[in-house]
């Protein structure tokens, strides 16, 4: 014992006198780093999965009724829904029924539809119109859709003192509807027409028509143009 006393002593001298402990098992450097990877690898396949799937619900313009293709939108066709839609749908959709006013419709949408910009006739073909409903004959607008135009005469006086004025050419129909709110398909009695005319000139032209007499709508003919008449 004595001699293995010594020759452990003697060891320690070879070294300095410093004792050789055993080294301490320690986590694999390459292990730690590959688990941080799989880690980062989860979390970037969840965000692109967060990101396919659709936001949370938003306010986009629908339509209220039924419209055919050619029609211009007003306030009173179109409404807001909440949605949830996916990016791709979104961007080509309208937060706001404002955006909308005026806009034409390129095919017809049925009630509750989502308006989006493949739906639209593009703005920069649209004239500026600005529409105002009068009231007219129901069988003078029977037949009548979006798009054509009429000229708008007023008639007042009676018997002798009868006269008929021209007060617009060529005002374009936006919308033809019936006493029972549905478009109109022929009747008897007044109905309600929208036009679109250029300026506000001309509105106050067919309003004041309007409280002046009897309005008389008949097809317009192309070739005389558009534009207030003689009484307008």
């Amino acid at each position: 014992m004595a001699a293995a006393a010594t020759g452990a002593r003697a060891g320690s001298e070879a070294h300095g006198g410093l004792r050789i402990l055993p080294r301490r098992a320690q986590a694999n450097s390459r292990a730690v780093i590959g688990g941080l990877a799989v880690s980062l690898a989860v979390v970037l396949v969840f965000a692109a999965w967060l990101g396919t799937r659709p936001g949370r619900p938003l306010p986009y313009a629908v339509t209220r009724l039924p419209l055919a293709a050619g029609e211009r939108l007003t306030a009173g066709d179109l409404t807001t829904r909440a949605l949830r839609l996916p990016a791709a749908v979104a961007s080509s959709a309208f937060p706001a029924t404002s955006s909308l006013l005026g806009r034409v419709l390129a095919v017809a949408v049925p009630a509750g539809q989502l308006i989006s910009s493949p739906e639209l006739t593009p703005a920069a073909t649209q004239p500026a119109l600005r529409p105002v409903a009068i009231e007219a004959p129901a069988f003078e607008l029977a037949g009548l859709g979006p798009g054509q135009r009429v000229d708008v005469l007023l008639t007042t006086g009676s018997g002798s003192a009868e006269r008929t004025t021209l007060i617009f050419r060529g005002a374009e129909v936006i919308r033809v509807y019936s006493s029972s709110g549905g478009l109109l398909g022929g009747g008897s009695g007044s109905e309600v027409v929208t036009l679109g005319v250029p300026d506000l000139q001309d509105v106050e032209s067919l309003v004041s028509a309007t409280h002046a007499g009897t309005i008389d709508l008949v097809v317009a003919e192309p070739s005389d143009g558009t534009g207030g008449g003689p009484g307008g």
